[in-house]
């Protein structure tokens, strides 16, 4: 039999050392900043990300809202055109006070919408200013608180104004927005 069989088998050990040199620190702390700085990229890249989507969103939601406003008051406009031939044509008092249905949906709704606030303030006071004007100049012409004509003539002047002035300056910034989200390949 040989002694060395039973002697027990020692292992080496670790060397302490290799915690002291310095090129275990500087890989070490190599690690740390690869770390926090793929961790920064990362997060700063998911932020753009987010950005670039919300952007997208609220691009979109925007012109769809404000294609649904022209829409609403271009059919305004019609109803106002089509009350002032009938009124015009026939001059009773039937036709001066037949109601205006004037449409509202999109405007009432506007209310709940975060994209109301993005609209350009010269499309919303137009829109109020015309409801406000067309409501208040057909209670006058039916109920005789203004001269049918004078009435008439103050209502063309407003669908004028609507029609000249606001809805070309909506088309215009409905084509920017979309001109905009084209350049990101997303059609309206």
């Amino acid at each position: 039999m040989n002694n060395n069989e039973n002697l027990p088998v020692v292992q080496p050990k670790p060397e302490v050392s290799e915690v002291r040199k310095a090129s275990f620190w500087v890989s070490q702390i190599c690690v740390i900043i690869a770390t926090v700085l793929g961790v920064y990229l990362a997060a700063t890249q998911g932020l753009k990300q987010a950005i670039a989507f919300d952007d997208i969103r609220s691009d979109k939601n925007n012109a769809y809202l404000r294609i649904s406003l022209r829409t609403e008051m271009a059919g305004n406009i019609e109803v106002v055109k089509d009350y002032v031939a009938k009124v015009r044509k026939d001059g009773s008092l039937a036709s001066r006070k037949r109601a205006l249905a004037l449409q509202t949906f999109v405007w009432d709704n506007m209310k709940f919408s975060s994209n109301t606030l993005e609209t350009p303030s010269e499309f919303l006071m137009a829109n109020a200013d015309f409801l406000r004007t067309i409501t208040y100049l057909h209670g006058e012409i039916a109920g005789s608180g203004i001269s049918t004509d004078n009435g008439l003539k103050r209502m063309e002047a407003a669908i004028k104004k609507l029609e000249e002035t606001v809805l070309p300056k909506i088309d215009s910034n409905v084509d920017e927005l979309r001109t905009s989200l084209k350049k990101r390949d997303i059609d309206i």
